[in-house]
């Protein structure tokens, strides 16, 4: 057996991703307020560096701070806190007519609730803890009840899903009371047992659940959340005659500079100083550059929405045509992953309002060529001119789309509905 040693070469070519690219991608896809905490970030470790971003949120829209102090994140100004889910049900309390305790053990139970909105202390245990009566205590939970929003002082998921049962159409009611005592069958796709055992169709027992899509398991989650700032759109897109002017949003852009005190200090500095200096300097370059490079792009992605998407920009929503990430990218010779950083968590504002830009790439159906946003219009304009003594069903909603070429199903026209948020016909009958 040989065991001697030798080298070999070889010669091969590799994508080798640089610190500089892993940083002008994190930029590109970053949203306005990820790129304030990037450079919030950067301030910290790189005293060189002075930044301002140049919009507050006030009550009249997004105007510039000027001379704000810059490398501070609180130049976002966040939405004032919303009332807090004990607060809002206090509220709701105090215009019943409720005995005084009632309505006192009421407020107690109100600021018990968890995140999800329920009320989880044993019944005793609370009336012990208040110095009153059971019974006082379940009066006072049963109007805590009827408060909005529905569910809310349920005990668990089940009597959370019964408060909401007036949101089902009446005719399902009676079934869906049965299917609450089946949910675990129903989340193992027994959908047969549970049909037989509720002396039910499994057509039915399938309308049922579509129905609980309405509910809320969680009705108190809406509270349960941090206040979010806003931002301006990234990119303005503006009439100008019969063209289209895009422009990315200025004040959406942060300005970097180097202090001049440290840029005073390189120029006058030893080498351990100039050196120290000069590779913060170099930092501040790169990722100025990176921002530039984010601002092109972003530009350059939305040019071609906008002249891919025209019927859009002059009739409206319901023109919206298909687009995909790939067509974009080839036009503009760059990868389709660039598209979709460059997408990411972006707006845009049009005239008919302020859209995300991700919005402007919708599926394509294979029934009609339309968009399922241009589809889910033409059912919006149906509804609204419909006679409201006799609304549309889903199937005549389907048979008169199919009269202006968009073939669906019942089915397909019930999904877009319920993912609309439009009510049965039944429910829309005045």
């Amino acid at each position: 057996m040989n065991m001697a040693f030798r080298g070999d070469m070889e010669q091969s070519q590799r994508l080798v991703m640089t610190a500089d690219m892993r940083q002008a991608l994190a930029v590109l896809q970053a949203s306005s307020t990820e790129l304030v905490d990037m450079l919030e970030e950067m301030a910290q470790d790189n005293p060189c560096l002075e930044w301002e971003w140049p919009w507050a949120m006030t009550a009249s829209g997004f105007v510039g701070l000027g001379a704000a102090r810059p490398g501070r994140a609180d130049l976002i100004l966040q939405i004032a806190e919303r009332p807090s889910l004990a607060d809002e049900i206090c509220r709701q309390l105090r215009t019943l007519s409720l005995a005084p305790s009632t309505l006192r053990v009421a407020e107690q139970l109100a600021h018990s609730l968890d995140e999800r909105g329920y009320f989880t202390d044993p019944l005793d245990v609370t009336a012990v803890r208040l110095d009153v009566s059971a019974e006082e205590v379940e009066r006072a939970l049963f109007a805590l009840q009827s408060c909005e929003p529905l569910g809310v002082g349920a005990r668990n998921v089940e009597e959370c899903l019964l408060l909401q049962l007036d949101r089902i159409d009446p005719p399902y009611r009676a079934l869906a009371r049965k299917l609450l005592a089946h949910l675990t069958e129903l989340a193992q796709g027994k959908f047969r047992v549970v049909a037989r055992n509720c002396n039910a169709s499994v057509d039915d027992i399938y309308e049922v659940l579509a129905q609980f899509r309405r509910l809320t398991p969680r009705p108190g989650a809406a509270w349960d959340r941090e206040p979010f700032a806003l931002a301006p759109p990234d990119v303005i897109v503006e009439r100008a005659g019969e063209a289209f002017v895009v422009r990315v949003q200025e004040s959406a852009e942060p300005r970097l500079w180097v202090s001049p005190s440290y840029r005073s200090l390189f120029a006058s500095g030893g080498a351990e100083v100039r050196a120290f200096l000069g590779t913060r300097l170099r930092a501040i370059e790169r990722m100025a550059k990176a921002i530039e490079t984010r601002r092109m792009t972003i530009l350059r992605v939305a040019e071609v929405i906008v002249a891919r998407q025209q019927p859009f920009f002059q009739h409206g929503p319901g023109h919206m045509r298909p687009l995909t990430l790939r067509e974009v990218a080839q036009e503009l010779d760059i990868h389709e992953s660039t598209v979709s950083r460059a997408l990411r968590n972006k707006s845009m504002k049009t005239p008919y309002g302020v859209w995300a830009m991700d919005a402007f790439f919708p599926a394509q159906l294979a029934t009609s060529g339309l968009s399922a946003e241009a589809v889910q219009h033409v059912l919006r304009s149906l509804v609204a001119k419909e006679d409201t003594r006799k609304p549309l069903s889903d199937a005549e909603i389907a048979k008169c789309m199919a009269q202006q070429g968009i073939v669906l199903s019942r089915r397909t026209v019930a999904k877009y509905r319920e993912q609309m948020g439009i009510p049965s016909s039944q429910k829309r009958r005045r």
